[in-house]
């Protein structure tokens, strides 16, 4: 039994234009050089090589190889190398049309070699003792040569194995599925060693050991006892465990599981990444002592080294697709905020918009109100001076009526029955200009006192009121300020109206927003009117004795269903904005039903008419008993 250490390699041949295949080189400490010169260890007589090619340097444990000549072909593994790479156990060497297989060599081995290269492979005539490893290069490192060989059939017989190692490392190379990479090392394994069990252990993240695979060389699924020794002596030292005789090694005497076990025979093999261990790959012999031999060990190597460089790659491979997803999935969370946090900020915008939109609305309203006080104000004081001079006027027109009476009877008494027609026409003139004059000061007189009754009215303070002379104040009004095309305001109104307690001033207002939503709809309609159509706002007044029932009906465009309900939200509407804010019949609602506990209700017809009906209880709801 012996274990494999680092500072001792091979090269083997396996292919060749002139060495013969199997030839084996010792590597050990110092410097090996291959080239065409024959001062160099290994000479290679071709023409593509360079007197001095390239060279294999021991370093620190590790075999390094270095191409000497620009330009020069070598290559590890089949790729090529400009500088130096690293030599693993399993690696192939090319150099021009020479292919080497490097491996460990165990110690036995390197005693033989160290036999050899002193006493039969010695040059003759040279002393081996301190020679110089110049000296001694040849037979230093020339460990196997084809004249040493038993026979032609052994040197076929490692020929076929080196080919099978090479051709099984080259076949794990190419493979991606886990469990056919562990099947397709157990079959190299069966190929290459006469082992009758092998498993394949796997270390997970955590460094512990789990069984990927195992069977017997002919296919069963039979589990094969793995010793703890085994596996610490590999893991500690990362190297490979051969025992030709298990119940013999003095080494396991301690391992229960491996006295207790049927094996004579075993080999365990690191699947070396670099340094790291990621798995093992062991075979048993229950029937053979010394089974296993210490060539194997090289063969094994080099599936171990090919089976763990495709671990390494499949578990790099498996980061990379777990931070793909984890990158997906980030980038998948990062947009699902970045669009929740967008809908927040868009939904807080138009919460904002509309704020402001109230806002400004409720400045525009208190502006309004502000506006409509200081008229209020300003129209008593207009209505005030009014009044007066048109007392006056109103007084002497009548006077001038009563006068012209008495002018025309003297007259009649001094001309004696003689006519003075011009004069008598101008009498009359006279005397329809002045009732003309009193007729319509008296109409101004009348709007005057409306506009005085509505600027002293308390907001807020109840009144008895006569709701018929407050409809007939505000059409009046309208009718004044609207243009004479616009539509005619038809009123009916309860001549048996009595008087009812209301906000004068907040009902007036109500009222006023109302008649004139009825007059833009009939505006809005006369510029395309069907055929017979009148623009006409009607305006009728009902007592129930308990209420009192305005009604207005106008022929506009109709509200259609689906907003009918949202009227009465405060800032809705339907028209330009120049034209309102939507106030209007919110105000209107909030006097008659809030403030009066009444009612609006709502009728509409397509293209018909519109009619909206106020009722005001003479007793508030709360207050009646």
């Amino acid at each position: 039994m012996s274990m494999i250490e680092s500072s001792q390699a091979s090269l083997t041949v396996v292919t060749s234009p002139s060495l013969s295949p199997g030839t084996r080189f010792l590597l050990g400490p110092g410097r090996c050089r291959i080239g065409r010169r024959a001062s160099n260890d290994i000479r290679l007589d071709e023409a593509n090589v360079a007197d001095e090619h390239a060279k294999i340097e021991h370093r620190y444990g590790r075999f390094i190889v270095e191409t000497l000549t620009e330009g020069a072909l070598t290559s590890v593994n089949r790729e090529p190398i400009r500088e130096s790479r690293r030599l693993l156990p399993g690696d192939t060497l090319e150099i021009a049309g020479t292919c080497f297989l490097f491996n460990l060599v165990a110690t036995s081995e390197r005693r033989l070699a160290d036999v050899q290269a002193t006493t039969q492979l010695a040059r003759p005539g040279v002393e081996a003792s301190g020679s110089s490893p110049r000296v001694l290069a040849t037979s230093r490192f020339a460990l196997t040569t084809p004249a040493a060989a038993a026979s032609a059939e052994e040197l076929r017989r490692d020929f076929d194995r080196l080919k099978t190692a090479f051709d099984a490392v080259s076949t794990l190379l190419s493979t991606v599925d886990l469990a056919t990479l562990c099947e397709r090392m157990l079959d190299a394994a069966f190929r290459l060693v006469p082992a009758e069990h092998g498993s394949v252990q796997l270390r997970r993240d955590d460094g512990t050991l789990w069984t990927a695979h195992q069977r017997s060389a002919g296919g069963e699924p039979v589990p094969t006892t793995i010793s703890k020794t085994v596996v610490e002596h590999l893991l500690e030292r990362r190297e490979a465990v051969l025992a030709m005789d298990v119940g013999a090694d003095p080494r396991f005497s301690g391992a229960a599981s491996i006295q207790a076990s049927r094996f004579v025979s075993l080999m365990a093999v690191p699947l070396l990444a670099g340094d790291d261990v990621l798995g093992i790959l062991y075979v048993v012999n229950a029937s053979q002592v010394g089974a296993f031999r210490e060539p194997d060990l090289d063969l094994m190597s080099a599936i171990g080294v090919g089976a763990g460089l495709v671990l390494s790659n499949r578990h790099l491979y498996r980061q990379l697709e777990e931070a793909l997803e984890r990158q997906v999935a980030f980038n998948q969370t990062l947009k699902q905020t970045v669009e929740l946090r967008t809908a927040e900020l868009r939904d807080k915008n138009r919460q904002l918009s509309k704020t402001l939109t109230r806002l400004k609305a409720t400045q525009d309203q208190i502006i309004a109100q502000e506006k409509l006080a200081s008229l209020g104000t300003l129209t008593a004081g207009i209505a005030h001076e009014l009044l007066n001079p048109m007392n006056f006027v109103n007084n002497f027109a009548g006077i001038i009526v009563e006068q012209i009476d008495e002018l025309r009877g003297k007259l009649d008494e001094r001309l004696a029955g003689e006519t003075w027609p011009e004069g008598r026409e101008l009498l009359d003139d006279i005397e329809a200009g002045s009732k003309a004059i009193h007729k319509h000061g008296a109409r101004v007189q009348q709007i005057v006192a409306g506009m005085r009754q509505l600027s002293q009215a308390n907001g807020g303070e109840r009144t008895p009121t006569n709701l018929n002379g407050v409809l007939s104040n505000l059409v009046s009004a309208l009718q004044h300020g609207e243009p004479s095309e616009g539509p005619r305001i038809v009123t009916a109104l309860d001549p048996n109206m009595a008087e009812i307690h209301l906000a004068v001033r907040d009902v007036s207002c109500a009222l006023l927003h109302v008649i004139q939503n009825a007059i833009q709809a009939v505006q809005a309609r006369m510029a395309e009117p069907p055929a017979g159509w009148s623009p006409e706002v009607l305006i009728r007044s009902e007592d129930r004795r308990d209420a009192v029932q305005i009604t207005v009906r106008d022929r506009g465009k109709g509200i259609p269903q689906e907003i009918r309900q949202r009227v009465f939200d405060p800032f809705f509407t339907t028209k330009p904005i120049h034209q309102g804010i939507g106030l209007g019949l919110s105000i209107a609602h909030d006097v008659i039903v809030k403030m009066h506990g009444g009612s609006i209700d709502i009728s509409s017809e397509a293209g018909q008419f519109t009619e909206l009906r106020i009722t005001i209880p003479r007793k508030r709801r709360a207050e009646r008993t």
